[in-house]
């Protein structure tokens, strides 16, 4: 998979960081770090079943359900005000 920079610069000296990590100049630990800061990250992806992502949506939009101990809580003032 082809690595993706954030710009054209940060290729340049992510590529150098490599050169120097290659030759032994550079350890293991620097280069996760210059990975961390010049590549774009991999966007988490997961995927559910058709019913399963439904089920989950309707939950989402159900109206809540009453909690008289949440109420009581809110109402009640903090300690330092």
């Amino acid at each position: 998979m082809k690595k993706q920079y954030r710009s054209p610069l940060v290729a340049s000296i992510h590529e150098t960081a490599e050169d120097l990590h290659n030759g032994g100049l550079m350890n293991k630990h620097t280069m996760s770090e210059f990975d961390e800061l010049c590549l774009t990250p991999v966007p988490t992806v997961f995927a559910l079943p058709v019913r399963t992502w439904a089920a989950f949506v309707a939950r989402l939009d159900a109206p809540a359900k009453p909690n008289p101990r949440l109420r009581r809580t809110m109402k009640t003032p903090a300690l330092w005000d």
